[in-house]
């Protein structure tokens, strides 16, 4: 059986809610920063690659889904990031501009954070590429249909 793709009453927002649960791991995750060691990261990629691999339709399909959502909230992590980045580099120019001794104290800590944000934001898209090539590179020729289609999409 598949849940995924069951219109029953009993399986009604599955799919849903499993899509909205992987969204709020790898949001919590980046929120706050297990997402950037990799540890938790490899062990989803591991979870998705052998998944989406697997003979049984209904599983490759799940991870399929969740290989999408990933990458969707993986995106989100990157934009969030980015305008954090932008926000500190902002403040760090007009920071420049004045140049007093506590504003030197202030420079060096909105310099590590733009550093800080940068590195994670390389590493968020690192794992989009992973994820990328290690699912949907296979699955787009998938004998499913539906998969196929959820990979093209």
């Amino acid at each position: 059986e598949d849940p995924l793709n069951k219109r029953s009453k009993e399986f009604k927002g599955f799919k849903t809610n499993f899509l909205q649960f992987v969204d709020h791991c790898i949001r919590e995750a980046s929120e706050t920063g297990d997402l950037y060691d990799g540890t938790l990261f490899l062990s989803w990629l591991e979870i998705i690659s052998t998944c989406s691999s697997s003979k049984a339709r209904p599983l490759r399909a799940a991870a399929t889904y969740m290989g999408l959502q990933v990458i969707t909230s993986l995106v989100t992590v990157v934009n969030n990031l980015s305008k954090s980045r932008d926000l500190k580099q902002n403040q760090m120019d007009t920071a420049m501009q004045e140049k007093s001794c506590k504003e030197m104290e202030m420079l060096k800590s909105l310099q590590s954070a733009v550093a800080e944000c940068q590195e994670q934001i390389e590493v968020v898209e690192k794992y989009m590429q992973d994820v990328f090539t290690q699912v949907f590179t296979h699955r787009f020729r998938d004998c499913d249909e539906a998969i196929r289609a959820a990979c093209m999409k």
